[in-house]
């Protein structure tokens, strides 16, 4: 079945007239869904020549394809494109498709390729093209169970304990407010205090995210099981929350989650120095209230502040290394922290 691979580059403008006009130009959903698609032909930094899809055929059938979507930042200021999925037919693997759809959309981006958490193979085929990669920490909590009378009686436990941490919590002044727009004043807020931040993003990528929760996303466990290129089965249960923290009226801090199914991650820390135990404690009225079983976030502070209020007694933290793939040429303080990622698949 390895015989007679074509390769093909799909661009902004293409992907446009395939999903307004329904144009024969060789894409197809095996290869961005509906929502993927329209997310990315509505990025406020996509231009209509970027290439965003990299494909292989055989057959009139799809039998991989890699993704990017591009993005001009504002700290660093430079243009960068966001390695997202990647999906090599089973039958398949181990012929070198991927490193071929790769090469070709790295070319095509002028190596200006990045990514985050990307899988141990796909780590191993940056590296082997040329690209650096680093690690960073990603903290995992589990914060309920609920099988079995063990996991039922420590559940309850649980329960009481965040019962006291919230009545303790709730004696700290502040307002949380439930946003699903960041404007003017919040961003001013978000840029003054991200000066320890890898990334600062526009603010209208913020609201794109907001919009599109699951711009390119794969749900790559379910799609290893089927053999599937589907985007997201469960796209439906994964949502973007977003705070604003208040004290007597003044922000003190911002901060932005994703939810998928029952597990939470905190992708987003804008707080000013002086109130950060507010904003904390804010943040962990909403991880109480979602009621997520799961929560990870890449804070050490956090983490520090958890650890310090006794949330380790949930259940001890475990912490893996992320990887952080970028061109050979881009140099960065290592210090510097990482947040939120390329908008999807971070953390």
């Amino acid at each position: 079945m390895e015989q007679n691979i074509t390769y093909h580059l799909y661009t902004i403008a293409q992907l446009r007239e395939y999903l307004l006009h329904n144009a024969a130009n060789g894409i197809s959903l095996d290869m961005i869904s509906n929502v993927g698609g329209y997310a990315l032909i509505n990025n406020p930094c996509a231009k209509d020549d970027d290439i965003v899809i990299s494909a292989a055929m055989q057959n009139n059938e799809v039998v991989g394809y890699t993704a990017v979507f591009a993005e001009q930042l504002v700290r660093p200021d430079m243009r960068l494109f966001w390695g997202s999925s990647e999906w090599v037919d089973v039958r398949l693997r181990g012929k070198g498709i991927a490193a071929t759809m790769m090469r070709n959309i790295k070319d095509a981006v002028n190596d200006v390729y990045f990514g985050m958490e990307s899988s141990p193979a796909s780590v191993k085929l940056d590296l082997k093209q040329g690209s650096k990669v680093c690690y960073f920490t990603k903290y995992h909590y589990r914060l309920s169970a609920s099988k079995g009378i063990h996991a039922q009686l420590k559940s309850a436990y649980i329960n009481r304990h965040n019962t006291q941490v919230l009545r303790n919590q709730d004696k700290a002044d502040f307002e949380i407010r439930y946003i699903n727009f960041i404007d003017d004043s919040m961003y001013a807020f978000m840029q003054k205090h991200s000066m320890g931040d890898l990334f600062f993003r526009k603010r209208e990528m913020f609201n794109w995210m907001l919009t599109y929760p699951y711009q390119l996303s794969t749900f790559a466990d379910e799609r290893e099981i089927e053999n599937k290129c589907e985007y997201w089965p469960n796209a439906s249960n994964y949502q973007w929350i977003a705070i604003d923290i208040l004290q007597k009226g003044e922000r003190i801090g911002i901060a932005l989650f994703t939810k998928r199914n029952n597990a939470l991650t905190l992708r987003y820390i804008y707080h000013d120095e002086q109130h950060e135990q507010e904003a904390y404690a804010a943040i962990l009225h909403v991880i109480f209230k979602i009621g997520a079983v799961y929560l990870y976030h890449c804070s050490a502070s956090f983490a520090e502040y958890l650890s310090r209020i006794g949330i380790q007694y949930m259940d001890k933290e475990i912490e893996t290394p992320v990887s952080f793939t970028y061109p050979a040429d881009f140099s960065f303080d290592q210090n510097l922290l990482f947040q939120g990622g390329d908008g999807d698949m971070f953390c």
